[in-house]
């Protein structure tokens, strides 16, 4: 969603563990692949000249790099600091894995457009309902908090879980309407792909992709000037 609003997203990935195919396709949208060590010291380089920094690990998984949320507003003043986790900061859930967070909000209980199923059998999440309505809604958007950082001074940062979107989004009314065309939300971005054109306007326009995803690890890690971006 930044890349979609002219950012320059890097997606940094450790070496040595590639990623599968079609996640590529999901995960690159609108932003280059650059792989780097995050005990590397050029990624503080990096971190010194970005905006906007956004974790996904388990709070506490990144501190024995530096890179614990105040640690970095300590090192890099002025960064907004956005970390998704599983199960947030409730101590006793906090260190638990992403596995069972769709299970555990009964997101993987509810066949889709259903209710709970009669023989209350567990059913596979169709679709990643998490993740990207977090990405998409959330509070407060780094877009609004970055310039707030940059006249007020000091360091934004938001703690939020897939858990507690998923609770939100289960107390929404659900339409279900299968006669929605999907066409005019579609967009070729190259010959080989075609993707969901990214919500709302920028300004009398509506939003876009910058161009086809990255391809996973061939980006150098170093951010670009904003006209080479935009």
């Amino acid at each position: 969603m930044l890349g979609a609003l002219g950012a320059d997203v890097l997606r940094i990935d450790l070496p040595g563990r590639p990623e599968l195919k079609l996640h590529q396709y999901d995960g690159l949208l609108a932003k280059r692949s650059p792989l780097l060590d995050l005990a590397d010291p050029h990624l503080q380089e990096l971190l010194a000249r970005a905006d906007v920094v956004v974790t996904g690990y388990r709070p506490g998984a990144l501190d024995r790099f530096g890179l614990s949320p105040n640690m970095m507003a300590d090192r890099h003043p002025g960064l907004v600091v956005v970390t998704l986790s599983a199960w947030g900061s409730t101590p006793g859930f906090a260190e638990r894995r992403d596995s069972l967070s769709a299970a555990a909000s009964t997101h993987s209980s509810k066949p889709p457009r259903e209710s709970p199923s009669p023989t209350g059998t567990p059913a596979r999440c169709p679709a990643n309902c998490s993740t990207t309505p977090r990405a998409i809604s959330s509070q407060p958007p780094p877009w609004k908090a970055s310039p707030a950082s940059a006249q007020a001074g000091g360091t934004h940062i938001a703690h939020l879980s897939l858990t507690a979107t998923a609770e939100d989004l289960l107390r929404r009314a659900r339409v279900a309407d299968s006669d929605v065309d999907p066409a005019p939300y579609l967009i070729d971005l190259d010959p080989h792909v075609t993707a969901v054109a990214p919500p709302g306007r920028l300004g009398s326009q509506p939003r876009r992709w910058p161009g086809p995803p990255a391809r996973y690890g061939r980006d150098t890690p170093t951010w670009l000037p904003a006209r080479a971006w935009l």
